[in-house]
C-alpha cells in the first residue's frame, strides 16, 4: 500500500514525511525518489543524496552517484557504474563490467557482477552469487544459495553460502564456507512520499504567443500557456495554476527578495515545459522553490532547474542536458534522460505564507507589466554563454 500522509489544507506543510524503521534513509535524503520505476540515462550526474524507488531500477553508461542507491524491486546497471555508498535492494542487483560500488551490496535476491566490477566493501545476497572474470569483492561474501567465482575473479573475504561454492581457473577467496550460515541481507525500507496538497486552480488564462514578457503575481490563474522565446516573471509566494505550458527558448525568473523569501508552484493538470528553458534566481537556491504538479511534469531537453518538483499522481521527465540544483519526487516512473546532472539541495519546507495579492485588473486586463517586479536577475552573457554553464545549488561556476 503506498504511504502518503494526510493531505493537507493550502498554508500547512505538505512536506511532513513517513517515518521509516531504524537503519533507513529519510526522504529528507533522497535527492531522486519514485513509488514506480526510475531510469537513469547515459552519462547522469548525481551529487549528493540517495537515489531510490520503490519498483526497479535502469541505468544505463557511465553513471556516477555520490550517495547510495536503494530499491524495492531489481537493479539493472550498463557499464561504467560508480556508486560511492552502498547498493540495496530487495531484488535482484545486475551490474554490467567496469564498474565500482564503494560500500557495501546487498540484494534480496541474486546479485550478478560482470567483469571487472569492485565492489569495496561486502556483498550479501539472499539468493545466488555469480561474478565474472576480474571482478574484486574487497570484504566478505554471504549466499543463501550458490556462489560463482569466475576465471580470475577474486573475493578477498572469507565466502559464506547454504548451498555450494565454485571458484573457476585463477579464482581466489580468502576462505570458503559452503553449507553454512551466511548472513543476512540489509532490506530496503520506502521513505514514503510528501502528504499531498489540496487545492484548485484559478479561472483566468494566461495565453502569449512568441517572444512576449509576462509579470504575474502570486495568485491563483488557470491556464498558462506561453509561446516560445518568453521571458516569465514570477516572485515568492504561492501560485496555483490549472495547466502549464511553455515555448522553447524561454526563460522563467524568479524573484525571492519577497517576505517569504520562497516560491511554491502548484499545477493541477500537467506542465510541459520546451527545451532550451532556464530558470533564474535573482538570490536563494534550489532549496527555496517548490513545484507540485498533480498531473505529469516534462521538462524537454537543455534546461537549468531549480527547486524540489513532486508529482505525487503521475509521472516526471527531465531530457537530456538538464541541470538540475534541488530534489525530485514522484508516484509515477522518474526519468532523467542521458547527460543530465542533479545536485541536491536539501527538500524545500514549505512555509506558511498566503498568496500575496494581486488585483483582477492586473491579471485579466493585460496590465501586468504595471508591477514593480525587480530585474536583477542571475545574468545570461555573451562571455558566459547558457552552453558552457554548470550548475551547483544556487550558483552558476564554468
Amino acid at each position: 500500500m503506498k504511504r502518503f500522509l494526510a493531505a493537507t489544507v493550502i498554508g500547512i506543510s505538505p512536506l511532513l514525511f513517513f517515518m521509516p524503521s531504524a537503519h533507513a534513509f529519510s526522504i529528507f535524503d533522497y535527492s531522486v525518489f519514485s513509488y514506480s520505476d526510475v531510469f537513469l540515462g547515459g552519462n547522469v550526474r548525481i551529487t549528493d543524496g540517495e537515489v531510490g524507488t520503490d519498483a526497479d531500477m535502469t541505468i544505463e553508461n557511465d553513471v556516477d552517484i555520490s550517495r547510495s542507491v536503494n530499491g524495492q524491486g531489481n537493479l539493472n546497471s550498463s557499464i561504467n557504474l560508480r556508486v560511492d555508498e552502498d547498493v540495496t535492494f530487495n531484488g535482484d542487483v545486475t551490474i554490467d563490467h567496469n564498474a565500482r560500488v564503494k560500500g557495501n551490496l546487498d540484494s534480496g535476491g541474486n546479485v550478478t557482477l560482470d567483469k571487472t566490477v569492485t565492489v569495496d566493501k561486502n556483498v550479501t545476497a539472499a539468493g545466488n552469487v555469480d561474478i565474472d572474470q576480474n571482478s574484486r569483492v574487497k570484504g566478505n561474501m554471504d549466499s543463501g544459495g550458490n556462489v560463482l567465482i569466475r576465471k580470475d575473479a577474486k573475493v578477498d573475504g572469507a565466502i559464506t553460502a547454504t548451498g555450494t561454492i565454485t571458484l573457476q581457473s585463477g579464482a581466489s577467496a580468502g576462505s570458503q564456507n559452503p553449507g553454512g550460515s551466511p548472513q543476512s541481507p540489509q532490506s530496503y525500507v520506502s521513505p514514503g512520499l510528501p502528504a499531498i496538497t489540496s487545492f484548485s486552480a484559478g479561472v483566468v488564462d494566461v495565453i502569449k504567443g512568441n517572444n512576449q514578457s509576462t509579470i504575474l503575481a502570486p495568485t491563483s490563474y488557470n491556464v498558462l500557456d506561453l509561446g516560445n522565446a518568453n521571458d516569465l516573471f514570477l516572485s515568492s509566494g504561492v501560485y496555483y495554476f490549472g495547466s502549464v505550458n511553455i515555448g522553447r527558448d524561454s526563460k522563467i525568473h524568479i524573484d525571492l527578495t519577497g517576505a517569504s523569501k520562497n516560491i511554491e508552484i502548484y499545477v493541477l493538470n500537467n506542465a510541459t515545459l520546451d527545451q532550451d528553458i532556464f530558470m533564474l534566481l535573482n538570490s536563494g537556491t534550489g532549496s527555496n522553490v517548490y513545484w507540485e504538479t498533480h498531473g505529469s511534469f516534462e521538462a524537454n531537453e537543455d534546461r537549468i532547474w531549480y527547486g524540489t518538483y513532486y508529482t505525487p499522481y503521475s509521472t516526471m521527465t527531465f531530457d537530456k542536458n538538464s541541470r538540475i540544483c534541488g530534489a525530485l519526487y514522484s508516484e509515477g516512473k522518474l526519468t532523467l534522460a542521458e547527460d543530465t546532472s542533479l545536485d541536491f539541495c536539501s527538500p524545500y519546507q514549505k512555509q506558511n505564507f498566503a498568496p500575496e495579492p494581486a488585483t483582477l485588473s492586473l491579471l485579466g486586463l493585460g496590465f501586468l507589466g504595471a508591477l514593480n517586479f525587480p530585474h536583477n536577475f542571475l545574468p545570461t552573457t555573451s562571455s558566459c554563454p547558457p552552453c558552457v554553464l554548470m550548475l551547483r545549488c544556487g550558483k552558476f561556476y564554468r
